[in-house]
This record gives structure tokens, C-alpha cells and sequence, in this order.
């Protein structure tokens, strides 16, 4: 410590504090010695003493650290935790875990003991706090468990071959791999992988190991098994390296295709659908997001059909809307007049309901629908395809014409087939996020976590700046949770976290993204949604939550919710920037009586 900072104390306590400490060289020697972070405050919650692996830790120097207010070493809601406790009042210790900030800007979580230093007569002289860095240990245990997430989600929820290998050998699998193969559990725990493969197929299948294994690429790739009844079956196969049990193995995925790769034979004749087909299916499996599958698959699709205007609908979670997830070829007034339909209403919703492909077009006559769309669309036929997943209609393929040279009744067959490759990686899709989707999901509320929200609005931004469209952030914030906590009970306060949550995902539609970042705040990434189509969102999600009622003990407590928004490209161009709009736009609602919505203006 230099002795020129001794002389700027100015504060009596701070000089008592200071003499205190320091006429005990055998103490001073044990302080510095310490791999613990010390810090000693005084009656005004400043440092006065603090140790060598204090300034480490923090990265600051004497200078610095001499008389430095101790609640700037805290993120401003870590202090409000710490002072909440009331320690120095209640002249009592403490242990918190909790994060400070070094000089860097790096947040730190570490591990804080508080001690109340008091003078005879009672009166707080100041505080010790011991800080031990746990940062290595939290991120081992966060690892820890989303690898059991991982375990669990695979275990309860694949509806197709699940497999770990350890060197080779199997060391679990569910029952649609006995299933498959034929093989039963025991069976299977003698083998190794390589004995199902079709020999043909053995370097593709060795190669999909060594990518997982080399961390490359590893895109989901396709081959034939020979089943224990010498039957061949087709199977799709996903890996991905994990540690589990201390050990890393590889988690793998069969998805039998056998019946899908017969229909594809069976059409192969056919040059311009085999292309097709084959393009598409090579395309389309190469994601594992909805909106970007469905991307994929019209971009490929209008490539090679560059004369049939293709869309792509989806059924939302409430099973009434047909929403639009995206089209190529139609015109925008067209695009706009179908963006939203209900389930079994007009053309499109009742194949959503039949599940039969319908042709519309003066050749084929309907008397349920009107023909003149056609004509005001400059269309000469349309035709609708069931989309299936896992034996249910998840949405529609809607395919146009603008000439009359040729039927779109000719190529029913096509598109059917097409729609079962979009079903197939639709499919894919929801079990990949059945079995690794708990990596991404706040754990309370059920919904989306920070960390693939960020990885959505990359996307989404990309998305954007390619189809020259717009999308909007919503920031949500729970009012007086810190009353209902204090009040009721933090387990209560959870209570309407998790009740809120479950109001987004059933108010959204699928393609948005509805996350916790922390705490009490929620955001919403609307897909193609600009600031008046989001606002409505938000008067949903607000209604919903206010007519909430909540039984707390005997008390009905209604949801509130202060509200902003922000959109892309009209409040900013990049998300830092619409994050900051909407985040403002909600405290500015805060300020102004809570429970309301604000976009950004």
C-alpha cells in the first residue's frame, strides 16, 4: 500500500479504520498472502483496505481502488440484491454469490462473504468482504446441466433412434432403435454400429464420425441398414459429439425414411421431378430452423420452376391460423391478401383440414371457390398440397401458374412429393428441438434464452437484409415483481414468471421467437412484422396478461406489463441499435404509469 494514500484519508473513521488494520504486521503479511480477494469498507461504504489479489482480480491499482465507492464494483442489480439484505443494519454476516466488474468491462461471478465490522458501543465502523472468483465453477456446472437436459429431452421426448456410442459401441439407445433395426436392447449393447451399416455405405458412415469427432461439419446424411431380419431399411442419420459420464461420446439420430426413398424411386423416372426433387432434398435438410427450411425449400423450388409462384403456410399453435411464412413469385397484393387464413376457411385452410390436394382453375371447376381470385392475380390455376408431419398436417403448399399451357393437375404428384420432403425436414426440425432445444430454453419459463435469441435476430437481421423486409422487437417487463417477491415470496414471484411465459407462446406465432433475458424481462423477435403489426401483437400479449387472474395467497393478482417496441429497418439497421429503441420505449412506459405499450418513435 503507498504510504502517499495514507496521508489524502480525510475521513476519521477511514484513518481509525486504517491504523486498526495496520499495526499488525503478521496480519498485514497473512492479508496480502491471501488468494482471496479482500476488501475492507468503511462507515461510508468506501475501500480503505484491500489486498494484492484484490487488485488482480479487478484490475485496478491503489489509485484506484483507494476510496472507490464499493458499490461500483457491481452491475447495478447486483448491488440492489446486496444492499436488499440489509447486512449492515442488522450487524449480521453474509454469503451471496454474485458478479462484479472489472476494469475491463468484464462481468465476473464470484463467490461474496460479508462481515460488519462495529465499534464497543454498537455503531458500524465498516465491513470485510472476502470474494472468491467462481466463474470456472458456475460454467461447469451450467455445462453440467444442459447435459442432462440433454439426456432427459432424448430420453422422453425422440420419436425416432436414439443412440450413444462410445468408441464405436452402443451404450444406450431408446426403443424406436430396437424397432428399426430389429435388434432387441441387449442385442444391440454387444454391437458396434458399423455391424448395422450396408457395406456400401461404410466410408460415408466412417466419415460422418470422423466430422463429428474433428468438430467439422456434420450435415445430416443418408444410407441403408441391414435389419437383424436381413431386410434393407433406409435411415437418416444425425451425430454430435457430448460428454457424458465424464467421457465424450457421440449422441446419434435414425430417422427411418424407407417409405419416403420407395416414393422417390418409384418417381425417379421422371427427369424434371428427380432434379427437383433431388435438389430441394438436398437443400432443405441442411437447416434445423422452420422459417429457414421453408426458405430453403422455395428458393430451390422456384429455381428450378421459375413459372409456378410457390407459398408455404403453417398451422399455429392455436390451430386456427394459416399464417404466411414465405412465398416466391406471387405478387405482393396477393401475398398480402393470404398472409393470414383460418384453418378449414377458403381455398387454402380447408386442405388444412382434409388433408387432400385441391386444383383450382377453370379445367377444374369449384363451385366452393370463387374463380375470379384468379383472374384479379393474373393466375390461371392454383393448387394446394397437405404438408405432413409425423401423420399430421402441419400446413400447406399453395403452387400457382400464370400459363395455360400446361395444368397444375399434371404435377399434383410432384408437389406432393415435394410436400413430404418439406414434412420430413419440418419434422427434423421439431425433434431437434425436442432433444438439444432444452440448450436454448430458460429453464422456469419455457421459453427461448438470451443466448438463442441472439443467434434468431442474426438470423433474422440476415433474413431481412436479403428479402428487403422488416421485423420488430418487443421488450417486455413485469411490474412490481420485486413487490410480489418482497411481499409474497420469491416461489410466488416464479409463479408469475412462469405464468407469463406461458401467455407468450400461446399468443405468438410460431415463427416468433419469445425469450427471457433475466429477471423480470422478457423480449419478443417478431418475424416480418413492422411496428403497427407488432403493436397489435402487444395488445394481445398486454390484454391477455392483464385479464390473468392469479390466486396468491387468497389475493387475485393480474398480470402487469410495461412494453416497447422497436423495428427493423424503420428505428434501426442493426439489433444493438432496435434492442436500445425498444428497451427505451419500455422504460419510458415505466416512468409514465407502467402496463401501457410505446414504439419507439
Amino acid at each position: 500500500m503507498k504510504s502517499s494514500l495514507q496521508n489524502d484519508v480525510d475521513n476519521s473513521d477511514s484513518k481509525d479504520m486504517r491504523s486498526i488494520l495496520l499495526t499488525e504486521e503478521n496480519y498485514r503479511t497473512i492479508f496480502d498472502s491471501s488468494a482471496l480477494a479482500i476488501t475492507v469498507t468503511d462507515a461510508n461504504e468506501s475501500i480503505v483496505v484491500w489486498n494484492k489479489c484484490a487488485e488482480t482480480l479487478l484490475g485496478l491499482g491503489p489509485d484506484e481502488l483507494f476510496l472507490k465507492p464499493v458499490a461500483e464494483l457491481y452491475p447495478a442489480e447486483e448491488w440492489t440484491k446486496i444492499r436488499a439484505a440489509h447486512i449492515r443494519q442488522k450487524g449480521i454476516n453474509c454469503q451471496i454469490e454474485t458478479k462484479i466488474v472489472a476494469k475491463d468491462g468484464k462481468i465476473i461471478e464470484v463467490d461474496l462473504s460479508i462481515g460488519v465490522l462495529s465499534r464497543p458501543d454498537g455503531s458500524v465502523l465498516g465491513s470485510v468482504g472476502i470474494i472468491q472468483d467462481i466463474s470456472e465453477r458456475k460454467k461447469a456446472e451450467r455445462d453440467r446441466q444442459e447435459s442432462m437436459e440433454l439426456s432427459r429431452g432424448m430420453i422422453e421426448t425422440a420419436a425416432s433412434a436414439i443412440f450413444l456410442l462410445e468408441d464405436g459401441r452402443f451404450t444406450f439407445q431408446n426403443q424406436v432403435m430396437e424397432e428399426i433395426t430389429g435388434y432387441s436392447s441387449d442385442e444391440l449393447m454387444t454391437m458396434n454400429r458399423f455391424d448395422l451399416i450396408n457395406p456400401e455405405f461404410k466410408e460415408q458412415a466412417q466419415n460422418n464420425i470422423l466430422n463429428v469427432t474433428d468438430k467439422r461439419p456434420n450435415a445430416p446424411t443418408e444410407f441403408t441398414i441391414i435389419r437383424k431380419d436381413m431386410e434393407t431399411a433406409w435411415v437418416s442419420e444425425r451425430l454430435m459429439l457430448i460428454a457424458h459420464k465424464g467421457k465424450n461420446q457421440i449422441l446419434g439420430n435414425w430417422m427411418d425414411i424407407t417409405e419416403w426413398k420407395i416414393a422417390e424411386e418409384l418417381s425417379w423416372h421422371h427427369a424434371r421431378q428427380n432434379e427437383l426433387l433431388l435438389k430441394v432434398g438436398s437443400k432443405v435438410g441442411q437447416s434445423l430452423n422452420p422459417r429457414n427450411i421453408v426458405d430453403n425449400f422455395l428458393d430451390n423450388f422456384y429455381e428450378m420452376l421459375p413459372d409456378r409462384p410457390a407459398a408455404v403456410f403453417l398451422i399455429q399453435e392455436d390451430n386456427i391460423s394459416l399464417d404466411l411464412i414465405s412465398q416466391r413469385g406471387f405478387s405482393n397484393v396477393f401475398a398480402k391478401r393470404i398472409a393470414k387464413l383460418k384453418v378449414g376457411k377458403g381455398f387454402i385452410g380447408r386442405v388444412a383440414v382434409s388433408g387432400l390436394s385441391l386444383v383450382l382453375s377453370p379445367n377444374y371447376f369449384d363451385p366452393r371457390f370463387d374463380p375470379m381470385i384468379l383472374q384479379r392475380h393474373d393466375l390461371w390455376s392454383l393448387c394446394s398440397i397437405p404438408v405432413y408431419a409425423r401423420d399430421k398436417i402441419q400446413g400447406v403448399i399453395c403452387v400457382g401458374s400464370h400459363e395455360q399451357s400446361r395444368s397444375l393437375e399434371e404435377d399434383t404428384q410432384l408437389f406432393e412429393l415435394l410436400a413430404g420432403q418439406l414434412g420430413i425436414a419440418l419434422d427434423n426440425a421439431l425433434l431437434f428441438e425436442k432433444t438439444v432445444g432444452m440448450a436454448f430454453t430458460d429453464a422456469m419459463t419455457g421459453v427461448y434464452n438470451l443466448r438463442y435469441l441472439k443467434e434468431e435476430m442474426a438470423r433474422e437481421l440476415s433474413r431481412a437484409n436479403r428479402n428487403n423486409s422488416s421485423f420488430s422487437i418487443i421488450n417486455m417487463d413485469i411490474d412490481n415483481l420485486k413487490t410480489i417477491n418482497d411481499r409474497y415470496g420469491h416461489n410466488n414471484g416464479d409463479t408469475i414468471l412462469k405464468e407469463f411465459g406461458s401467455i407468450l407462446q400461446n399468443s405468438c406465432r410460431k415463427t416468433d421467437i419469445p425469450s427471457r433475458i433475466g429477471g423480470d424481462e422478457f423480449v419478443l423477435l417478431a418475424s416480418e412484422s413492422d411496428s403497427s403489426q407488432a403493436l397489435v401483437l402487444a395488445q394481445k400479449i398486454l390484454t391477455e396478461a392483464n385479464s390473468r387472474k392469479i390466486d396468491i395467497k387468497g389475493d387475485m393478482i393480474s398480470i402487469s406489463v410495461s412494453i416497447g417496441i422497436a423495428s427493423y429497418p424503420t428505428h434501426g439497421v442493426t439489433i444493438e441499435k432496435i434492442m436500445s429503441k425498444a428497451d427505451k420505449a419500455m422504460y419510458e412506459v415505466k416512468k409514465h404509469g407502467k402496463n401501457q405499450i410505446r414504439v419507439w418513435a
